[in-house]
């Protein structure tokens, strides 16, 4: 199993994943076979990538470190959430929070998503699209909920604040919600008086939420400095290293690697490999360095099923992945100039190999096939 991108797959190809509708219904089911009408309902549903098997990627297990469908029902209830606190009552009217029953809503989310870790316990984190890019900002929201989480156990924090940190992760980017769906789905690039207005949710969320007793101090600042950086170059307030809580210092960094490994407003999605590398510089003076350390314990640099070249040109896809040595791999070599069949290597007990850059699989797949 590998991911694919819709506009590469070829009729035919099984899926590998289910996928779900905006509204959490199932719409594909796992092992059917694409056709050029259900690659249609695809393209329809504004899914940008799902998972295939074929030739390459055969036997392959990619293991969600949340349960796929605790994944869904949390994405659709976020976005329940959101739309509640948007609006209230018949009359459409604005509110500045969400109701009663939505905040119990958010905490059975945090809890669905502990439990699921909790089951999940060894597996690494990899991106996962089980949904079509319309339900981008409440995935995105899920997403850096469970990078945070999975930091803040790492880092050592008790159980109590583990949960503040993830519900403050939720609903982190809350604000979004006074912006105007032009700014926040568009799909190119936001020009610098929109991003100026994107800004903006931060106060917006905090202004949401300041006053609510029913909220913590923990979730509040999340919701306020999660755009901050350690130099002071963050926004809205400018704060340094000082004035920042490692919550928030937590959140900040799930959520730019989120961010950076998306596909949204006219930006290519990185792989997990650059948006770590790119983090990693980061940590000169704008991400604790510290965080960040414990943040890539539990990422996987090399997710399975991602598409490798080797520093003797050798290319390959990535089968299996060693925990405490993510940079280590098993990959599956699959264009081997001095070789026809496909072979595997265990980097771990091949010191002297190097893994030199990640590949498009989609392209190399095709240019393999017609060659």
């Amino acid at each position: 199993m590998r991911a694919s991108s819709i506009n590469k797959i070829k009729e035919g190809s099984i899926l590998g994943k289910s996928i779900y509708s905006s509204d959490g219904r199932l719409l594909l089911s796992k092992g059917i076979s694409l056709d050029k009408n259900l690659l249609h309902v695809l393209r329809k549903n504004q899914i940008v990538y799902v998972y295939i098997e074929d030739e390459i990627s055969k036997d392959i297990e990619i293991h969600s470190i949340i349960d796929d469908k605790v994944r869904v029902e949390a994405i659709t209830n976020m976005k329940k959430i959101f739309h509640k606190a948007m609006y209230h009552g018949k009359g459409k009217e604005k509110v500045d929070w969400v109701p009663l029953q939505a905040r119990f809503q958010v905490e059975s989310i945090i809890n669905d998503i502990l439990e699921s870790l909790k089951n999940n316990e060894g597996v690494l984190y990899n991106i996962t699209e089980l949904m079509g890019t319309d339900m981008h900002t409440y995935n995105h929201s899920v997403n850096v909920a469970v990078l945070a989480i999975l930091t803040a156990r790492t880092l050592g924090f008790c159980e109590k604040d583990i949960r503040e940190i993830g519900l403050g992760a939720l609903l982190h980017d809350l604000g979004k919600i006074k912006l105007e769906s032009e700014i926040l789905n568009k799909e190119d690039f936001l020009n610098e008086e929109e991003a100026e207005l994107m800004k903006k949710h931060v106060d917006y969320g905090y202004e949401m939420v300041k006053d609510d007793l029913s909220l913590s101090y923990i979730v509040k600042q999340i919701i306020y400095s999660h755009h901050e950086y350690l130099d002071g170059s963050g926004y809205p307030r400018g704060l340094k290293e000082k004035e920042l809580l490692d919550y928030s210092k937590i959140v900040t960094i799930c959520d730019e690697f989120d961010i950076l490994t998306s596909s949204k407003h006219g930006k290519k999605k990185m792989s997990t490999y650059e948006a770590l590398e790119l983090l990693s510089s980061k940590t000169l003076e704008k991400l604790d360095p510290n965080i960040f350390n414990k943040f890539m314990e539990n990422i996987a640099v090399y997710p399975i099923g991602t598409g490798v070249v080797l520093e003797d040109g050798r290319k390959g896809i990535v089968v299996d992945i060693h925990r405490t040595y993510p940079t280590r791999p098993i990959v599956r070599i699959i264009e081997d100039k001095t070789k026809k069949d496909y072979y595997e290597i265990d980097l771990m007990k091949n010191l002297t190999i190097f893994i030199k850059d990640v590949i498009d699989l989609d392209f190399l797949h095709n240019e393999t096939a017609d060659a």
